[in-house]
């Protein structure tokens, strides 16, 4: 006699069950956090940032902020910032930012001299923070970004003076382009906390020097100070160190052969004065020379629209306009924030093109005044080069170096040994 088996029917309950859990849990770990279906998954940016700089991410965090929901989308080709000199910020240039405690924090911590690269991680972390998304890849035309995001409606070109966005959108004429002077820009790193010289020592240096010179230091951080020495050149100078990139920089002392004589004599004089006078201990093999060109320019347009493909285009920072004197940046932060509201209001689509109208003029006047100014000081700056080499022959000197100390200038470290 057989005997049948009562807990085959319960066994078999029990394996449905199973299934049925197990398909539940399937079905939570494919819509639940971190997943979005595919239509979701698919679909295109609001706004797509070209180049994630300083100034762009000042925009696209305070366009975040405004617009919470917003799907932000900023694609950069470098993804290790490559510029680290100092740069002077000045509290105007964040007026019209919007009301934020995490930005307002930024902001009393990002004022006078700060490092470049400091102000980019420091925005750079806000921005990823609060769901900015950042894409590291190289892009080389709008089509190209047209094609695989053809439903964004935005694209914002901040991807500085030789941006792809401005040449894509407006074509390669700028609006206006002046070269205002040459420069060559001396940057290196001391030991402790550096000092900049007073003007009773810089004056008489300055002096027996074969250029005009002027000195920025920026704040100590982990026991070196960055310290910017620039001196002014004249254009057959400033083409002659054009093998000298930011990329791949010559350095004092190894690259002294390729570096013209005078020019040479200049930095020698000015870093001996340092070291002497100050006891300035420079950071070995730092010492980068960089020749940058002056000039100021703007776009033929800041804002361009296409109602029948509905999109619409942007610059902000250098891609818009640039000019000297520690300006770009300053300038870049303050038309950021009006761009940020601007694109804001875009969200309400009755007021869009008033709205980007109003950045376009707000950024035609400040062009128009920046650049004045720009031409202002250059001028000025001329005319102090020449007073200066007068009052280096007149008889009556009151402020310089005695023959002594000046030679001692010419002719110690002639090889950026930078000896103790």
């Amino acid at each position: 006699m057989i005997k049948e088996d009562i807990t085959k029917p319960l066994r078999r309950t029990f394996l449905w069950m199973k299934v049925i859990v197990l398909l539940c849990l399937l079905q939570t770990v494919s819509y639940g956090s971190g997943f979005q279906p595919a239509n979701e998954q698919e679909k295109d940016p609001d706004f797509i940032f070209v180049g994630a700089g300083p100034v762009g991410l000042w925009t696209g965090i305070q366009l975040k902020i405004r617009q919470p929901d917003a799907d932000i989308l900023f694609i950069e080709r470098h993804e290790v910032y490559k510029r680290n000199h100092t740069l002077r910020i000045n509290k105007s240039s964040y007026a019209g930012r919007v009301v934020d405690p995490e930005l307002e924090k930024l902001v009393k911590e990002l004022n006078g001299h700060v490092r470049n690269s400091y102000l980019e991680n420091r925005l750079l972390g806000l921005a990823k923070e609060i769901g900015i998304r950042i894409n590291y890849k190289k892009v080389t035309g709008v089509s190209e970004l047209i094609s695989e995001f053809p439903d964004t409606q935005f694209i914002i070109g901040s991807d500085g003076s030789h941006s792809m966005v401005r040449k894509s959108i407006v074509g390669e004429t700028l609006g206006f382009q002046r070269d205002l002077k040459y420069i060559v820009d001396i940057k290196y790193e001391v030991k402790g906390q550096a000092m900049r010289a007073s003007y009773l020592n810089e004056y008489p240096t300055t002096k027996i020097m074969n250029h005009l010179a002027t000195e920025y230091v920026g704040r100590s951080m982990d026991g070196v100070t960055p310290v910017t020495l620039r001196l002014f050149v004249d254009r057959d100078t400033f083409m002659s160190l054009s093998g000298s990139t930011f990329a791949n920089p010559y350095i004092l002392g190894p690259d002294r052969n390729k570096i013209p004589k005078a020019l040479d004599e200049s930095i020698k004089i000015w870093m001996n004065m340092k070291a002497v006078i100050y006891g300035e201990k420079r950071v070995e093999g730092s010492e980068k020379v960089l020749p940058i060109r002056l000039q100021a320019y703007n776009s033929s347009s800041f804002v361009k629209s296409f109602p029948e493909e509905n999109r619409s285009f942007a610059l902000v920072g250098d891609a818009a306009f640039g000019v000297p004197f520690f300006r770009s940046l300053n300038n870049g932060l303050l038309f950021g924030s009006q761009l940020a509201s601007a694109l804001s209001r875009c969200m309400e689509k009755d007021r869009c093109e008033a709205s980007l109208e109003k950045y376009s003029k707000f950024l035609v006047n400040l062009a128009k005044k920046e650049i004045a100014v720009a031409e202002t000081k250059s001028t000025f700056l001329s005319s102090f080069g020449w007073l200066v080499s007068l009052s280096n022959i007149v008889p009556w000197q009151l402020n310089y170096w005695g023959k002594k100390k000046a030679e001692l200038f010419k002719t110690r470290d002639p090889g950026y040994q930078n000896p103790i």
